[in-house]
């Protein structure tokens, strides 16, 4: 297979070292994550256009090479997940310690790697075009270099992985927006941006040691650094392509049309194929909300108000006022769970409270069965006290 180019060569207009860059940078051969979760809501890919395995090499758009200086997509989710946890981009490092991929002459010491930093930006949709900021990240990632020329196995100047032969290495980045608490809509549209010598919103420059380094340096490696692409409609495992042949960018000249875009925004029309390979990572969340009467089979009455948001800042709370003018306050939630059955959803909390001002632990389990039957609320206190009753009036929703 060939590690091609969206669009002809003729849309870089620069000196002949750049016009070779974007040839070779994305005609060359190229064959065939992780987050932590924030709570204990379980996390789920709600968008994957990122291969598995990830080959060696992917197709890619190269910031210095185009005039860009960010590049992203418009994606769509389906499932009910929206807290972000994380954003997976997929790169391309066509960088050398010494020599150059172009001149067949790249020479990396193994498992050398460079830094730098790069920004996703996720913005709403306003009609087909990036509408308000939503959040941004910006973080900076070790990378690796692209392995040493194999003269043995490839030709070009390409490394060899043990089966085939690459210009560029693959590798991904992850952002962690699990701070953030950002919900997702049903759409959104993202760019990936970092400065090179020449592009980005803030340019390097040529006064960096890397640009000005003497041969057989292998410049500058952001400069070879790009965004890869993939096909969706082989690699596409989670969410949905909205605009599955269109791309979003802020580029000097590299268009669809060969043209400028700016600011940021939709680039129609040639890019079927060729998307990001991206992933989002996001917690599905659950809410637990009670406040009531409830009345046992001995006809006892509590009134119970409980609140509980896996995806929110606080551990949820518990309160209970019996009959006989008890009452217990929960202090902290050690632990939420939440179960659904074809009929019910059923939450479990666990923690510690003060029952009558007296520390104790509490175990408090809601069943709601929308509707379909009166709702249980039950409270256990590790001093033996102990309540189930039924809803009487108010109101217990589970989510």
């Amino acid at each position: 297979m060939k590690e091609r180019l969206p669009g002809s060569a003729s849309r870089i207009r620069r000196d002949v070292m750049r016009r070779t860059l974007l040839i070779c940078a994305f005609i060359a051969s190229f064959a065939v994550v992780a987050s932590a979760a924030v709570s204990a809501a379980p996390v789920t890919p709600i968008y994957n256009n990122i291969p598995t395995p990830l080959p060696g090499n992917l197709p890619s758009w190269g910031f210095e090479a185009t005039g860009t200086q960010e590049f992203g997509d418009r994606v769509g989710f389906t499932t009910t997940a929206r807290r972000l946890v994380s954003v997976t981009q997929t790169m391309s490092s066509w960088a050398c310690q010494l020599g150059h991929w172009y001149d067949a002459d790249c020479a990396t010491t193994p498992g050398a790697t460079f830094t730098h930093s790069v920004t996703m930006n996720l913005y709403n949709v306003a009609g087909t075009a990036p509408g308000t900021l939503i959040g941004t990240k910006t973080q900076t990632f070790v990378m690796p270099y692209r392995p040493s020329t194999d003269p043995i196995h490839c030709t070009g100047g390409r490394w060899y992985d043990g089966t085939d032969c690459f210009n560029g290495k693959a590798f991904t980045i992850t952002f962690d927006f699990s701070s953030q608490n950002l919900t997702l809509p049903n759409q959104v549209i993202f760019g990936v941006a970092y400065n090179t010598t020449h592009h980005g919103y803030t340019p390097m420059g040529e006064t960096t040691a890397c640009f000005i380094a003497p041969p057989p340096s292998g410049g500058c490696p952001y400069d070879s650094l790009n965004v890869a692409l993939a096909d969706p409609a082989t690699t596409l495992s989670a969410g949905t392509q909205p605009a599955p042949n269109d791309a979003y960018q802020d580029t000097d000249y590299s268009s669809c049309s060969n043209g400028a875009i700016h600011p940021f925004g939709l680039d129609a029309g040639c890019w079927t194929g060729f998307k990001p390979a991206t992933e989002f990572i996001a917690l599905q969340c659950h809410k637990g909300d009670g406040d009531g009467d409830f009345g046992d089979k001995d006809g006892h009455k509590h009134h119970a108000k409980f609140h509980q948001d896996s995806c929110g800042n606080g551990g949820g709370e518990v309160a209970d006022d019996d009959d006989s003018g008890k009452h217990f306050q929960s202090t902290s939630t050690d632990s939420a769970t939440y179960n659904s059955s074809a009929d019910s959803e059923t939450m479990t909390m666990v923690g510690t409270g003060l029952d009558d001002g007296v520390p104790v632990g509490f175990t408090m389990v809601a069943v709601d069965y929308h509707g379909l039957a009166p709702a249980i609320y039950t409270l256990t206190l590790t001093n033996g006290r102990t309540f189930t009753g039924t809803l009487l009036n108010g109101i217990v929703q589970l989510q």
